[in-house]
């Protein structure tokens, strides 16, 4: 409401609007004013400021400028990394109002020329919108180029699980672990990298993308690459092995029938199968997989790779299997078994297991009795101990030797990586002479002997990466060991967590055992 002691004048040639305060004992507030003002419609821009500091001196009979002319204005604000602009439109008071082409000016002052929305300056100035920050600009993001990769068209590893029968009997007739490939057949493709997209921020500012690595793969004289080099075909038939990063075909030797006085011992450079049994005192050996379809008497096995046993083992004391991945049996008898990586047995009775990583006895009657049985992360069975007390060790934890292991590869790790710092150094030096004025022979063969040296540690350094996340997770799995028994385990079992012991002296029925504060502690399974 219009305050009675203000007196309100409008200048339109000077565009402004005046004020008089008349005597009165009600001397008017701040807002009084101001409603008064607008009750007059006055359309110039209100002065609150000098309003307030007037009235504080109550003036009275004096004209005060309580408001003048103001034209539209338009505010920028930059966002973060200069990838969006918005702009803030203010209201013309009796001015100017603000015009498109003064808003593309007040952008180019800002520097910003990139990614400019020049319709939504249109709606938004003849519109009205006041007051509210709009979105007029945005740059362009980088696109990061994507790694090369390979695709492998054949199996890394196996996994084997045999087939239950009735009376906790299993049949591995199924099961193959030697996968073989004939001669051209395409073992592995390339997928190309894919280029990367600079950025553009909305000053014209490059953004650069991630270039993308590539990724290196070898073959050998049984292995080649196709014509454009995009895939690597076999050269023989046999079994494909990934060695590293080369992809190689190892031959598959077949024996038909029992290894015996007839065959001899085999000492073997990739996979074997054998479609009978091992005989007693002879010694059978392989880099890759070896696959047995019958038994294993007191005989000697070695692979590099996994042992696939379909038969069972029947050690009499003497029998040894070995392999540095898995090793799978119907059943253990009387015999020894060390392996890299998982041990899978149906019947284990008066025998020597150590495993990498895990022992299962599950298939079958899934019992192990007797002897003496170790995995660095776990053991799991139907049964452990028999009903007659028959003496049965098991031991789970962390093998010191990975540790060991760990901290060697990351001690190499380290010393390659600061050998790669001094190669790039040396390369940056010559491809800078390069640019120069270029390099002598003597120095052009230094610099592509360095450009292979850093291939080759780059190469050298994935691989041990890769090689101690791999041992990290098997120590970090190791920091808790468990023995599972589904079913029960008997008197006279003695079982090791990591450096604490249990004597049972009584059944304990499914039970899951692990180690926590120096003591074995009993759960469900």
């Amino acid at each position: 409401m219009a305050h009675p002691a203000v007196e309100v004048r409008i200048d339109p040639e000077a565009k402004k609007a005046y004020i008089t305060i008349s005597e009165t004992d009600n001397y008017p507030l701040p807002n009084d004013v101001i409603e008064t003002l607008k009750e007059s419609q006055v359309p110039y821009w209100i002065d609150i400021n000098t309003i307030e500091k007037a009235l504080e001196s109550r003036l009275v009979n004096e004209p005060i400028v309580a408001a003048t002319a103001k034209d539209g204005e338009v505010e920028v604000s930059i966002g973060k990394g200069e990838m969006e602009a918005h702009i803030t439109l203010r209201r013309a008071y009796g001015g100017k109002a603000i015009t498109a082409d003064e808003v593309n000016k007040m952008l180019a002052q800002h520097r910003v020329t990139f990614g400019i929305d020049y319709a939504e300056i249109e709606k938004a100035v003849s519109e009205g919108t006041y007051n509210k920050p709009i979105l007029i600009a945005k740059g362009k993001k980088a696109i990061d180029g994507k790694d090369a990769a390979i695709e492998f068209m054949f199996k890394m590893s196996t996994t084997i699980h045999p087939k239950e029968i009735d009376h906790d009997m299993v049949d591995y007739r199924e099961l193959q672990t030697v996968y073989s490939v004939k001669k051209d057949t395409v073992l592995a493709k390339k997928i190309p990298a894919t280029q990367p997209e600079n950025g553009m921020t909305i000053t014209r500012k490059t953004v650069q993308a991630r270039k993308p690595k590539d990724v290196r793969i070898a073959v050998d004289k049984n292995t080649r690459f196709s014509s454009d080099g995009s895939e690597v075909l076999a050269n023989i038939d046999g079994q494909p092995v990934l060695r590293g990063s080369t992809i190689t075909v190892e031959p598959i030797l077949e024996v038909n029938g029992d290894v015996d006085f007839s065959v001899g011992n085999i000492y073997f450079t990739g996979s074997l199968r054998i479609t009978g049994s091992i005989t007693s005192g002879f010694s059978v050996k392989a880099t890759e997989n070896i696959e047995i379809h019958g038994l294993v008497e007191d005989s000697y096995v070695e692979a590099g790779g996994d042992v696939l046993i379909k038969g069972g083992i029947q050690g009499k004391n003497k029998g040894t299997v070995k392999a540095g991945g898995n090793v799978k049996a119907l059943f253990v008898q009387y015999g020894t078994i060390e392996a890299g990586k998982d041990i899978l047995v149906g019947e284990v009775l008066h025998s020597n297991l150590s495993a990498g990583d895990k022992i299962y006895a599950l298939a079958g009657r899934g019992q192990i009795y007797g002897g003496s049985i170790s995995a660095q992360n776990l053991i799991e069975a139907k049964v452990i101990g028999s009903e007659s007390n028959v003496r049965t060790e098991l031991k789970v934890g962390f093998d010191p030797k990975e540790k060991k292991k760990l901290q060697d590869r990351k001690t190499e790790k380290a010393e390659k990586e600061a050998s790669l710092v001094e190669v790039e150094k040396g390369l940056k030096i010559l491809e800078r002479q390069q640019q120069e004025g270029g390099l002598s022979a003597a120095k052009e063969t230094l610099y592509h002997r360095l450009i292979a040296t850093s291939e080759g540690l780059q190469q050298r350094i994935e691989d041990l990466n890769e090689e101690i996340n791999t041992l990290e997770e098997t120590i970090e799995r190791a920091s808790k060991p468990k023995i599972k028994a589904h079913k029960v385990i008997y008197p006279n079992v003695c079982l090791t967590i990591i450096n604490s012991s249990l004597e049972v002296n009584s059944e304990l029925t499914s039970a899951v055992l692990y180690e926590e504060e120096g003591l074995i502690i009993q759960g469900n399974a």
